[in-house]
C-alpha cells in the first residue's frame, strides 16, 4: 500500500478524478477574515439509546443465537443496550455478545411527574426535559442581527463540506429466528425482528475497517458546524452538508485523507483474511450459517468508502436569467435561509462550549467522582477549534473562549486528581463561567 500523499489528495479535490466533475474551482480563493449500507445501516430513523433497566430484559439462547425475550423481572447484561425509534412504539435490545439482535415492539409509558408538573415531591423546582429523561433546554444568546447579517459575507469564512460514508456492519436479517422467537412465546407476528451476526466470534477486521470510518465521521463533526434549517435537534445538525471553516481546510482534507488512506488499508486486510473469516463464521454460526449472505472477496471494495465533497455557501446573486422581482424575492428567501441556518452553526458552538464547562464543573464539584483524561482534552479540544469557528466574530464567545482557556486548562488531569485545592477551584471557576453564559442567554429570552 502507498504511503499517504496530501499532493494527490489535493489534486483529486481541486480538479476531480475520472468519475466525479470538479469538487472546487482551482481559481476559488480561500478567505480568512482573522447506500446497500450508506452512512449507518442499522439506524434507519433518529434513535436514542439509553442503558436498558436492570429488571427490563432476559436473553434466551437460540441454536447459538441470543433473542431478546418479553419483559421479565430478572437483571439483564450489563453489555445489552435498547434503542427507541422516532415514535417510541419500539424498543431494540441489542447483545452485543451474540449472534441475534432482537426488536419487540411495545408502547412507551408516560413519564410521572407531580400535579402541576414544575417540582419534586421535596417542592423543588425540576427540568421537565430532564425528567422526561430529555437533555435539558439550553438558552442562547442572539448571534445573527441585522447589522451583522448585513456586513458578514459568510462565503469568506467558510466552504460547505459534505462527508459521505458507506459502510458494511456484516449483519443478515434472520426471519426465522424471528419466528421462532414469536412461537416460543406465544408472540403475534411481528414481536420480534432478529438479525444475525454474520462473523460472530470472528469480527475484529470487519470492525477495524468500520472503526475507521465512524472515526472519520466522529471528527467531521467536531471540525465543522452544522448548515441546516431543521433547528437543533439530532439530525438537524449532522444531515447534509456542513459549514468548513475555511482556516480549517487543510487540516480537514489532510485528516479525511489519511483516515480514506487507512480505510484502504484496513479493507485490503479484511479481504485478504476473507476466505479464513468464511470458514470460521461457518463453525460459528452452525445452522445460522448460510453462504449466499456473504459477499465476495472483490465485492468488498464497493462497501466501503470515505469521501468527502465541497461546495460554496449559496448567495441571493447567484440567481440569474429571471425577472427581477422574482429574482429578488428569491434571493431574499435564500437569504432569510442562510442567516437561520447561520443562527443554528452559532447555537451548535455556544452549545459545545457550554457542554465542556457543564461537564467539568460536575465531574469535579464532587471529589469523590472519578475521572477520565478526556475531561481536560476535550475542553482544551473545544477552545482549540473555537478559534475558527466563530463564524461571527462574536465578542461574548471569544471573551468566554478565552476564560475557559485561561482558567480551565492550565492543569493537566493527575494535577486534578492530586491536588484537592486546585480541584475545588477548577470547579468553582467553571461553575462561574457556566452561570455567565447562562445569565448572558438568559438576558435575549
Amino acid at each position: 500500500m502507498n504511503d499517504f500523499d496530501l499532493q494527490s489528495v489535493l489534486d483529486q479535490i481541486m480538479n476531480g478524478d475520472d468519475d466525479h466533475a470538479p469538487l472546487v474551482d482551482k481559481k476559488q480563493q480561500v478567505a480568512n477574515p482573522k447506500d446497500n449500507n450508506a452512512d449507518n445501516p442499522t439506524s434507519t430513523v433518529p434513535v436514542q439509546i439509553r442503558p436498558t433497566p436492570t429488571s427490563a430484559r432476559s436473553r434466551i439462547p437460540l441454536r447459538g443465537t441470543e433473542l431478546a425475550a418479553p419483559k421479565q423481572s430478572v437483571t439483564a447484561p450489563a453489555d445489552t443496550t435498547t434503542v427507541t425509534g422516532a415514535s417510541n412504539d419500539e424498543k431494540e435490545t441489542r447483545v452485543t455478545g451474540g449472534v441475534l439482535v432482537a426488536k419487540q415492539t411495545v408502547r412507551p409509558q408516560a413519564a410521572t411527574l407531580p400535579v402541576d408538573g414544575l417540582g419534586d415531591e421535596s417542592g423543588q423546582d425540576v427540568d421537565i426535559n430532564v425528567a422526561a429523561g430529555r437533555p435539558p433546554v439550553v438558552s442562547f444568546p442572539r448571534f445573527t442581527t441585522e447589522d451583522v447579517a448585513a456586513q458578514l459575507d459568510i462565503r469568506n469564512f467558510a466552504t460547505l463540506c459534505r462527508l459521505k460514508v458507506r459502510k458494511w456492519v456484516g449483519r443478515k436479517r434472520d426471519k426465522g429466528a424471528a419466528k421462532k422467537a414469536e412461537s416460543d412465546h406465544g408472540s403475534v407476528d411481528g414481536t420480534y425482528t432478529a438479525y444475525k451476526k454474520l462473523f460472530a466470534g470472528t469480527e475484529d477486521k470487519l470492525k477495524a475497517v468500520n472503526s475507521v470510518l465512524d472515526s472519520a465521521r466522529t471528527r467531521h463533526y467536531q471540525m465543522t458546524l452544522p448548515w441546516s434549517t431543521m433547528g437543533m435537534d439530532d439530525s438537524g445538525r449532522r444531515d447534509g452538508p456542513r459549514l468548513l471553516a475555511n482556516t480549517l481546510f487543510m487540516e480537514y482534507i489532510t485528516e479525511m485523507g489519511q483516515a480514506k488512506q487507512l480505510v484502504n488499508t484496513k479493507r485490503e486486510e479484511l479481504r485478504e483474511a476473507f476466505p479464513e473469516l468464511i470458514k470460521e463464521a461457518r463453525r460459528n454460526l452452525g445452522e445460522a450459517f448460510v453462504i449466499t449472505d456473504y459477499p465476495t472477496p472483490d465485492d468488498l471494495e464497493s462497501m466501503f468508502n470515505l469521501d468527502f465533497e465541497f461546495s460554496p455557501v449559496p448567495d441571493g446573486m447567484d440567481f440569474k436569467g429571471l425577472p427581477a422581482q422574482q429574482a429578488r424575492k428569491l434571493a431574499d428567501a435564500l437569504t432569510a435561509q442562510r442567516n437561520k441556518c447561520l443562527e443554528g452553526a452559532m447555537q451548535d458552538v455556544w452549545r459545545r462550549m457550554r457542554d465542556v464547562v457543564a461537564k467539568m464543573a460536575d465531574r469535579l464539584g464532587d471529589p469523590k467522582h472519578t475521572f477520565h483524561d478526556t475531561l481536560v482534552s476535550n475542553v482544551r479540544e473545544t477552545v482549540d477549534l473555537l478559534t475558527h469557528l466563530n463564524a461571527t466574530n462574536d465578542a461574548t464567545i471569544e471573551s468566554i473562549r478565552q476564560r475557559i482557556e485561561k482558567d480551565l486548562c492550565k492543569h493537566d488531569p493527575n494535577t486534578l486528581r492530586n491536588d484537592l485545592r486546585k480541584r475545588q477551584l477548577t470547579a468553582s471557576l467553571a461553575g462561574n463561567i457556566l452561570e455567565d453564559m447562562d445569565r448572558k442567554a438568559g438576558s435575549f429570552s
